[in-house]
C-alpha cells in the first residue's frame, strides 16, 4: 500500500470521525457494492432543514472509511439541499488523486448521503400526510 494513500488520508483512516450508530437519526441511507463487498450506512439528524449530526458505519476498505468520515464532516451544519450537492470531487479534493477502482468507494458514500436525505424527506412527507388526515377527521 505504500504510495497509494498520502499521510493525511492515513491519519483519517486511523482516526475516522463520526463512526457508529446515531441513535436519534431521522434519516438513514445505505449504499452497497455487492461485487466489491463494501457497505456504507450514513445516519443524519435533521432539525429545521439543517443536518445537525451525522455518523456512519462502513464495511469496506481505506477509501470507503476515509470518504465516509470526510462526508459526514462535510454535511454537518449544512442544509439538506447543500448536502444533496455533495460530490465525489468534494471528497477527492481532500483525499487526493485515486485510481478508478478506489473512486467507486467514494461514489458509494455520496450515494448513501443522498439516500439518507431522501429517507428523511420521505418520513417528513408521511408525517405531514398523517397529520393532515388527523386534522381532516376532526
Amino acid at each position: 500500500m505504500p504510495g497509494l494513500y498520502n499521510e493525511h488520508v492515513m491519519e483519517i483512516f486511523q482516526n475516522p470521525k463520526n463512526v457508529g450508530l446515531l441513535r436519534n437519526a431521522n434519516g438513514v441511507g445505505v449504499s452497497e457494492d455487492v461485487k466489491g463487498g463494501e457497505i456504507v450506512k450514513v445516519y443524519i439528524k435533521v432539525e429545521n432543514n439543517v443536518i445537525t449530526d451525522s455518523k456512519f458505519k462502513t464495511f469496506g476498505g481505506v477509501t470507503a472509511i476515509v470518504a465516509s468520515s470526510i462526508a459526514t464532516e462535510l454535511i454537518k451544519e449544512r442544509t439538506l439541499e447543500d448536502a444533496l450537492l455533495l460530490s465525489q470531487d468534494d471528497i477527492l479534493q481532500i483525499i487526493g488523486k485515486l485510481t478508478e477502482d478506489k473512486i467507486k468507494s467514494i461514489s458509494l458514500v455520496v450515494n448513501a448521503v443522498k439516500l439518507a436525505v431522501e429517507d428523511y424527506k420521505e418520513k417528513l412527507e408521511k408525517e405531514a400526510k398523517r397529520l393532515e388526515k388527523l386534522n381532516q377527521a376532526k
